[in-house]
């Protein structure tokens, strides 16, 4: 049990709880059964699960019994019993004194919470629960209250526990009776000159909740002394509201009266306590606040007439004030705002109750405001978040019964009524609405048809109405899918009507895997009808494995008419992928005997199919042969024994007795006399001696031997662990001497749980402590036999009692490493097991008991399971079931392998229903290798083993990898230690054939898994080129999976797991290999594609297709990537280069390499090989290769590689920019080169990157410009014209024209000069350009760069906005969102352990566990490191074997591991094979993603789209959560510039994409206005784009769009108010009536407003948010 985390004051409270547990008895009935849920809820290892939730109700079922009304009266009467039989009269008088002053505190919790009050006593429940919890165990340690208010009774106890004892509810007591010790220890922290060190926050809540004035008194001359202390001032503001009104109130007034919201901890204090405040720091807001708390805290009738004021402000501060004394005070005032008020109170209102925590009076408020304000969505959008709030419509958990109609709703009527109204809501709005600003300036609201449609589903659930579930189908293709997943398989299993059969059987289709499962499981009851089935088919076009599995297996599920009927109809499809199904149901149905008849009818429609593909070719041989009558596949199945073994097979071993003489007693003497004590107390002494002695731990600290003898913190490992081995060395030759005495010191350190001694407690003993709680149910009578004369059990309670008990367990641990001695220990564990076995049978070997907290992985929820578990899990008998460490004589192997396999065979081989809990296995597939050789056991047992068990998997895996000789002689060979130096030639044609089988098998699946699909992912190698053409016929047209995290059982992972795994035999010869191709029609590029992804077969490939060159072609990309390499790829790259590998990772080049390769294998070939690059490695790092290569082999131009380099300021083109040839003038080129690329690094290094084309102008800017070039000789002419016109004819003419008369030219001359004026275009050629320097320069206030003003004016026009996801929508990098750590284990330990076991790999995962483990990376402390493809890694840490990967890799080692509802990529974690946690690796959306997507859209924007390589699980998830409106996964580079352009072809506005990395510079570059993140965006990315967001704020997107709207449309009021004026003035001007005053107003003037106009667009202020 586990009360508290600090383990030393756990180990002081247990003894009292375990006495109260014993004493219970003494209880009634029903209080012990209250006790018996309290202590569940006391034990942090149940409090979470099936009892940690029955506390609540309990206590609610009495407040409604007892009819208590208030929270000071909770304990006066059943629950009261309860209180005095776990505290004591004292502590249960003083905990009815903390419950009257919790009556006056408030009831809400955490960081939301408001100060609102209330007696209810069921508001009060966390806070009460927390508080007995906390009384009790201050009651269990027994200390007095002086050493409570200290943390302990010594220096040493106070230095480990003080943190851990919480003690601010028995303090607010203390003070409230008077106790003078506690307050007079308060006013002494208060007053002390160190009170910043001794202060803490249990301090100030005891005082706030008390209300002593004279602690408060202090505590305000503290609050006013804090000066710069901005924590100890933030310590007291963020605590006076968690007290009684009048504690509030007086810290309050004090605030006021100085001034003290000035500061930014007191803004957040009030924020915290009122809702509002910490959204607005200025100032004069802030007084505002507290002016308006002040005056309505003291002035309760001005809060009520506040109810009707127009200021939001005012009306929140109004209700928090009433509720600050009574939260309930509000429900009488809430039905006349709901019925009369305007939109903005009721709104407010609803916003207020989101924050009071009170669900009860939430929902029933909300469903009175829904009944009037249903038809304003807006209204709605506060209305949800109250509404039936508390309902889960989760498919795991407690939530499968469903929800009651009378706690929701007073008839059926009205939740009909409220079903309408919110149908009604749905049909008015979008698909998503946002309301912002919504009440306060910083507040949006959102409302979406999901929730609405939830909150009616809710509705349909409680109501078992199934029309109105039919009515709802319509509907719930908007719900959020997991929602739609969990209505699918609650409310909708099983369907009550052919409208709901038909939605689930269309869900089965669903993009969502949770939709699709869900489908499954509710279909999977059913029998479909003839056309549900022709549905079902239709779903097998497609090529996706899942849902193809879902609807093969529902197919197959159907009666056998209509089977038949189904297989016939996809066998003769004319799609091939339908056709693949029905072969695969074929294969199915030939294993099922009552389904042979089908079989045998179908048989000639397979025959009838013309001209198969590859893969159909596989299945059909496996189902008959070669197609003709001669040969006939043979049908493995386990019932068959796989065609292997005999399923029945009994073998009977000789048998064995123990040694002649061996007596139990005489083997423990050293125990049984003592003696063994003896030498435990002088090493305790030895250790006393040398205590000052220092040593340096792996970190290179100085270390105390007093303090621990670790190097590493755990040591599993000999002498080399600890720290002055040389002492411990010579204490052992001094005094112990042998094997024997140390094998039984260790017996003794392991011997724990004594069941007589109640207060010798061990946490490893409860399991066994549970599982003994009968007698009838315990193993002690068969292990009281084992051990006959000896006291074995609780050996290890007096070893505790030494002073250095932890360094004697570790000296004596590795002691017995360094001096094991196999055959000692063997042969007495070969004795003490045959004591046990004569005893044992199938039954008793067995024990059962029922886990009430056990994780239901099936349910996803803690529950009740049937734990079973056999004898040798029992510590006194695997301790003596240890796997050998050092080779054993075949005599001794012989009585060791026949004692472990009776017990073994005992426990039916270790398959159970219900299965074994937590079973190790005590024999290796070595073992039965080894019993083989020496005709222990027949060949058929050895089949069953590897084939036919539970622990077969892990045996194929295990010997598949012994047998191969690389691996048998490098250092992973340790982990074998057992078998060195012995010969399993022999055996190796014994496993080669279940390896056979297993690939005749499963090479002939089809989408559906095998019975041997789980032994054909764990095969560690497999061999032949007959083996590695089968596989790539089985592959068909398919590409390999590159990344091994994401192998798994379906058909293709499977496949690329065993190609990675093939290697050719030394037989294999290149004509076998072509011939072997010939006949499959695998083509010359397929194998070289497969020979990239498996470059073992990369040289037989090169002799087998003659293409000369081939190896070192290959091995050229292999050896420029950045990938670590293995010894034996390393010297295949040493043949042709002298660079180092780490310097050809690490971006050297082999230019010679290069071209001897692309010379000796020619162009067209070398493109092949070019083009299959992509499958050595898992991520992109293959394309630094090919940019070389494209360099050097003049593929590509120094001008396009510079534009590029410009563009995405890639490091790998950067290089590859000097490897392009030199052209004729090799001189000049080469310094220009050079020149280009120090100009680069020099700006890189100014600037961060390269600015590109700023001066770009706007279309309205080259408007303009153009204009000019014509508008300026046009007038200039015009002018002249005017002048000389006239003149000409006054001088020719001699009658005079009417406009004419009464002039002389000098009148002309001067009409001309002012038509120039006037002309002259200042205004628009200053204004236009200055706006747009004046909306760039705008933009960059905001944190936002422009580079032109042409950027500016097309994203004006944008109307359609693509997202990247990662490091966009998202934070950008992966890293470890959760820490899931299993009981035993820690967080850190967990951590860290995987990190070690990840040193060496380059996955992002590997890379992002690393980053996140702040402890060192030694990598000393890590060995044995085996990476196993498509399951994760295998590690030796500290001498502890870790595993870390995904669910297969838990599998493979038989662990039950718990799942993760978190998103993100689950790396489960064991060690030395016990469940150690999960780490969950995620990419977490931006804080303010989904608000600027809301803001895009509020904009009008009409498209939101997000483009990802991320799979589609993860984009789904983002895109749901962030709103939206499509999503495309799993794209390259170039599918986004595709899908970009799909998009660019249906829109008719402008196209914004956004992104930050440098496979986003394409899109950036052919979108319309290219957006990048400037602040951890890639080089290129900014380089590409066309405006960069400095501070990687999504929002920033819509503020630039607004700021380039408005500085368009200014621009356009400047160039129409221009042209204007000037078109009128001049008109005015050439008919002489326009003075020269207004030609100058015409020119400077217009000039000078334009201008002024145009500074507009610097103000920016609303735009920055």
């Amino acid at each position: 049990m586990r009360i508290i985390y600090n383990e030393d004051l756990n180990k002081r409270i247990i003894p009292y709880v375990d006495k109260l547990i014993k004493n219970k008895k003494k209880l009634d009935k029903e209080t012990a059964v209250l006790f018996d849920v309290f202590i569940q809820y006391l034990d942090m290892d149940t409090r979470y699960g099936t009892y940690g939730e029955q506390l609540e109700p309990c206590i609610t079922e009495i407040i409604r019994e007892e009819s208590i009304r208030n929270v000071a009266h909770l304990f006066d009467g059943k629950l009261n019993k309860l209180l005095l039989y776990l505290l004591g009269d004292e502590y249960a008088g003083l905990f009815h004194t903390y419950l009257k002053i919790k009556a006056r505190c408030p009831y809400t919790c955490g960081y939301s919470r408001r100060s609102q009050r209330s007696v209810d006593p069921t508001l009060h429940l966390n806070h009460v629960t927390d508080a007995l919890t906390q009384f009790l165990k201050l009651r269990a340690t027994g200390f007095n209250e002086q050493a409570i208010l200290n943390g302990g009774r010594t220096p040493e106890e106070i230095e480990t526990i003080k943190d851990a004892m919480s003690c601010q509810s028995w303090m607010a007591a203390q003070i409230a009776e008077g106790n003078a010790t506690v307050i007079e220890y308060l006013q002494n922290v208060l007053t002390s000159e160190n009170n910043a060190n001794r202060l803490n926050q249990g301090h100030l809540q005891a005082i706030a909740a008390s209300g002593y004035r004279p602690l408060l008194e202090l505590e305000g001359k503290l609050l006013l002394a804090a000066k710069l202390q901005e924590g100890l001032r933030q310590a007291i503001v963020e605590t006076m509201d968690e007290g009684c009104p009048e504690s509030y109130l007086y810290l309050f007034s004090i605030i006021y009266d100085n001034g003290l919201q000035r500061f930014a901890s007191v803004k957040r204090g009030i924020a915290v306590s009122t809702g509002i405040g910490e959204q607005d720091s200025s100032d004069r807001i802030t007084n505002k606040y507290v002016e308006l708390i002040r005056h309505f805290l003291n002035n309760q009738e001005d809060a009520r007439e506040a109810l009707q004021s127009k200021d939001t402000t005012k009306l929140y501060l109004a209700l928090w004030s009433i509720g600050f004394y009574n939260t309930e005070d509000i429900q009488a005032l809430i039905p006349q705002i709901i019925k009369e008020g305007a939109k903005y109170q009721v709104e407010t209102l609803l916003y207020f109750l989101r924050c009071t925590q009170y669900t009860g009076m939430n929902h029933r408020i909300s469903k009175e405001a829904l009944e009037v304000w249903h038809n304003e969505p807006s209204v709605v959008a506060s209305i949800l978040p109250l509404y039936m709030n508390g309902i889960h419509l989760s498919r795991y958990g407690n939530y499968q019964e469903g929800p009651q109609l009378i706690d929701y709703f007073e008839t059926k009527e009205e939740a009909v009524r409220h079903y309408e109204y919110l149908k009604q809501v749905y049909q008015s709005i979008s698909a998503k609405e946002t309301y912002s600003p919504y009440i306060f300036f910083w507040e949006s609201a959102f409302l979406t048809r999901s929730d609405i449609v939830l909150k009616m589903a809710y509705i349909t659930w409680m109501l078992h109405d199934s029309a109105l579930r039919d009515d709802l189908c319509a509907y719930l293709p908007t719900l959020e899918t997991y929602m739609r997943a969990g209505y699918i398989g609650i409310v909708l299993n099983p369907p009550t009507s052919q409208l709901q059969e038909e939605y689930v059987l269309q869900s089965l289709g669903d993009r969502s895997v949770d939709v699709r499962d869900e489908a499954y499981k509710v279909l999977s009851d059913m029998t479909l009808s003839p056309e549900q089935n022709l549905k079902v088919e239709e779903l097998l076009r497609f090529k996706y494995s899942e849902m193809r599995i879902n609807a093969i297996n529902l197919l197959m599920k159907q009666p056998k008419e209509q089977l038949a009927d189904s297989i016939r109809r996809l066998l003769t499809d004319k799609v091939l992928e339908r056709r693949l199904a029905g072969l695969d149901m074929m294969k199915t149905i030939h294993n099922t005997e009552f389904l042979q008849d089908i079989y045998q009818e179908l048989l000639p429609v397979v025959k009838e199919i013309r001209k198969p593909n590859a893969k159909e070719k596989v299945l059909i041989e496996s189902l008959i042969g070669d197609g003709t009558e001669k040969t006939v596949t043979q049908h493995y199945t386990k019932e068959n024994g796989f065609g292997l073994y005999d399923p029945a097979l009994e073998v009977n071993l000789p048998e064995i007795t123990p040694d002649k003489g061996f007596n139990v007693r005489k083997t423990f003497e050293l125990i049984c006399f003592g003696r063994a004590k003896l030498i435990f107390k002088k090493l305790n002494k030895y250790i006393e001696t040398y205590k000052n002695a220092e040593f340096k731990n792996s970190y290179g600290e100085a270390c105390l031997i007093g303090n621990s003898v670790l190097i590493n913190w755990s040591n599993y490992g000999g002498l080399s662990g600890l720290g002055r081995p040389e002492l411990w060395k010579a204490f052992y030759e001094e005094e112990i001497g042998s094997y024997d005495k140390l094998l039984m010191m260790s017996f003794m350190l392991a011997s724990t749980g004594t069941p007589q001694d109640e207060d010798d407690y061990d946490e490893e003993d409860e399991e066994d402590r549970k599982a003994d709680q009968k007698s009838a149910n315990s193993f002690d009578p068969l292990i009281n036999r084992m051990y006959t004369g000896v006291v074995y059990r609780g050996l290890q309670k007096e070893l505790r009692k030494l002073t250095y008990y932890d360094q004697i367990n570790d000296i004596i641990e590795a002691l017995a490493h360094e001096y094991r001695d196999e055959a000692a220990y063997q042969q007495l564990s070969v004795n003490m097991l045959l004591q046990l076995l004569p005893l044992l049978n199938t039954e008793n070997i067995f024990r059962q008991y029922t886990n009430k907290h056990a994780w239901l992985r099936d349910k996803m929820e803690y529950g009740k399971k049937q734990i079973v578990y056999p004898i040798h899990n029992n510590k006194f008998v695997n301790f003596w079931l240890e796997i050998p460490q050092k080779p054993i004589s075949d005599d001794l192997f012989v009585r060791y392998f026949t004692v472990r396999y009776q017990l073994y065979k005992l426990t039916n081989y270790m398959e159970h229903t219900p299965e074994l809990e937590e079973t190790d296995s005590y024999l290796q597939a070595t073992d039965f290798a080894r019993a083989w050789m020496l005709g222990l056991i027949p060949a058929e047992e050895v089949y069953r083993e590897m084939m036919g068990r539970v622990n077969s998997p892990s045996r194929v895996e295990a010997i598949t990898k012994v047998l191969n000789d690389n691996f048998r002689f490098n250092k992973e060979k340790e982990r074998y230690a057992d078998i060195k130096g012995i010969d399993f030639s022999l055996f190796r044609s014994l496993a080669q054939k279940v390896v056979d089988r297993i690939l005749e098998i499963e090479l002939k699946r089809g989408d559906s898994e095998t019975q041997v699909t789980s032994l054909a992912e764990e095969l560690s190698y497999v061999y032949g080129a007959k083996t590695f053409i089968g596989i790539l016929q089985a592959f068909g047209k398919d590409t390999f999976i590159r990344d091994s995290y994401n192998w798994n059982n379906t058909k293709r992972g499977v496949l690329s797991s065993l190609l990675h795994a093939c290697y050719p035999l030394p037989t294999d010869t290149s004509a076998q290999l072509k011939k072997l191709a010939k006949q499959a029609e695998i083509s010359n590029e397929r194998l070289v594609e497969a020979a990239m992804f498996a470059p073992q077969w990369i040289e037989l490939t090169e002799k087998a297709i003659n293409w000369k060159g081939l190896t070192s072609a290959a091995y050229y990309f292999h050896a420029h990537t950045n990938e670590t390499c293995d010894d034996k790829k390393k010297a295949i790259i040493a043949r042709y280069t002298p660079i180092d590998v780490e310097d050809l990772r690490e971006g050297a080049f082999d230019i010679d390499w290069f071209k001897d390769a692309f010379k000796t294998i020619g162009k067209q070939r070398f493109e092949v090989v070019y083009n299959a690059a992509k499958y050595i490695s898992c991520s992109n790092s293959h394309t630094r290769a090919r940019k070389f290569a494209d360099a050097t082999s003049g593929t590509v131009k120094a001008a396009d590689v510079k534009k590029e380099i410009i563009a995405k300021r890639n490091k790998d083109l950067l290089m590859s920019y000097g490897l392009i040839p030199l052209g004729r003038k090799a001189d000049k080129e080469l310094l220009e080169r050079y020149q280009y690329l120090q100009k680069f690094l020099k700006e890189s290094k100014e600037f961060g990157a390269q600015r590109q084309e700023s001066e770009k102008k706007a279309v309205s800017e080259q408007f303009i410009t153009r204009f000019a070039k014509y508008y300026t000789p046009c007038v200039v002419y015009a002018a002249l014209a005017l002048f000389l016109i006239p003149t000409v004819l006054l001088a020719v003419l001699p009658t005079l024209p009417g406009f004419l008369a009464g002039t002389v030219w000098t009148d002309w001359l001067h009409r001309a000069l002012t038509f120039l004026v006037i002309s002259c275009p200042c205004a628009l050629v200053i204004s236009v350009p200055l706006s747009f320097f004046g909306g760039i320069g705008g933009a960059s206030k905001c944190g936002i760069l422009v580079k032109g003003g042409n950027y500016l004016e097309a994203l004006a026009k944008a109307d359609t906005v693509v997202f990247d996801k990662t490091g966009t929508l998202t934070k950008g990098t992966f890293a470890v969102s959760a820490v899931h750590p299993e009981a035993g284990f820690e967080a850190d330990q967990v951590l860290e352990y995987a990190a070690l076991a990840e040193q060496y790999s380059t996955h992002p995962i590997a890379v992002s566990l690393r980053e996140a483990c702040k402890s060192g990376m030694d990598r000393s402390r890590v060995s044995n490191v085996e990476e196993i493809a498509g399951h994760g890694i295998m590690a030796e840490v500290d001498g502890k074997r870790v595993g870390v990967g995904n669910s297969r890799l838990m599998e493979r080692q038989s662990v039950n591991w718990l799942p993760c509802e978190l998103p993100g990529t689950i790396v489960h974690v064991t060690i030395d094979g016990f469940y150690a946690g999960h780490i969950v690796i995620a990419d977490q959306p931006k804080p303010d993603a989904k608000e600027a997507i809301a803001r895009l859209k509020a904009m009008g924007v009409k498209k939101t789209v997000m483009l990802t390589g991320d799979t589609k699980e993860v984009a789904h998830t983002v895109a749901d959560a962030l709103g939206l409106d499509e999503y495309h996964a799993e794209l390259l580079p170039a599918d986004k510039v595709a899908r970009v352009e799909e998009l660019l072809k249906q829109e008719t506005g402008k196209l914004a994409f956004v992104g930050d990395g440098i496979n986003d510079a394409p899109v950036l570059t052919r979108a319309d206005i290219g957006i990048a993140m400037g602040g951890l965006g890639s080089d290129a990315a900014i380089e590409a784009a066309d405006i960069v967001l400095m501070d990687d704020q999504p929002t920033k997107i819509a503020a630039a769009i607004r700021i380039a709207r408005k500085t368009v449309r200014i621009v356009r009021e400047n160039i129409v108010f221009a042209l204007t004026v000037k078109a009128i003035v001049l008109v005015m001007g050439a008919l002489g009536k326009a003075p020269m005053w207004l030609a100058v107003f015409a020119d400077v003037g217009v000039a000078f407003l334009a201008i002024l106009n145009a500074m507009r667009c610097l103000y920016t202020e609303k735009d920055k948010k």
